[in-house]
């Protein structure tokens, strides 16, 4: 790991054990907001703060899953990991303050890696090509699918706007804004019923 900033190696962090490594294995690593380091690996997550801490977590995924990986929400406090089993694509969310496991679903269609509100109390995934998907975070379960424009879930890249609402960005270069609450769809309906003259 390197300090951009100063252009001196922070520390070293062995991602895996060489020997146990499959042929064409990868592990998924990624940064969270807060700097700190996400490591999804056979079995476990591996977390490096910034200060040095480090923080594991055994996921049960037990065999390799190129589809496996874990994410942080924007203020450390959540962590989603996801990976194939028996069962189907199971999906857990942890609370890292307490060290526990808060929820866990299936993966029901979702093709895109999610984002966590800002709050993290919540995961919005693309699903298919038309639909973006709100799962609460303390239940698993969905609180909201918001139909969209046509989405290619290999290329959009999702983000989160300052005012809670989800920022797609599409293949075509367009950036679309959505808001994910029951109250914002309705405000957002409102206006463009307004716009055309069909509301009075």
């Amino acid at each position: 790991l390197w300090d951009l900033a100063t252009c001196r190696e922070r520390e070293t962090v062995t991602l895996y054990d060489a020997g146990t490594l499959l042929p064409g294995e990868g592990v998924p690593v990624d940064f969270a907001d807060d700097g700190t380091l996400v490591v999804h690996r056979r079995g476990d997550i591996l977390l490096v703060h910034r200060d040095g801490r480090r923080t594991r977590i055994e996921d049960g995924c037990q065999v390799h899953d190129p589809r496996g990986a874990a994410m942080l929400s924007g203020d450390g406090r959540r962590l989603l990991s996801w990976c194939s089993s028996a069962d189907g694509d199971d999906m857990q969310v942890w609370d890292l303050v307490d060290n526990r496991l808060i929820s866990s679903f299936v993966d029901n269609g979702y093709s895109f890696a999610p984002v966590f509100t800002a709050d993290g109390r919540s995961l919005i995934f693309v699903a298919g090509r038309r639909e973006l998907v709100v799962v609460d975070t303390d239940t698993g379960r969905e609180t909201l699918r918001i139909p969209t424009v046509d989405i290619d879930a290999t290329y959009t890249s999702l983000g989160l706007g300052d005012g809670g609402e989800v920022e797609v960005l599409t293949t075509a270069g367009d950036l679309v804004r959505y808001p994910v609450t029951h109250a914002g769809l309705v405000e957002a309906a409102c206006e463009l019923l307004l716009r055309d003259g069909e509301l009075r």
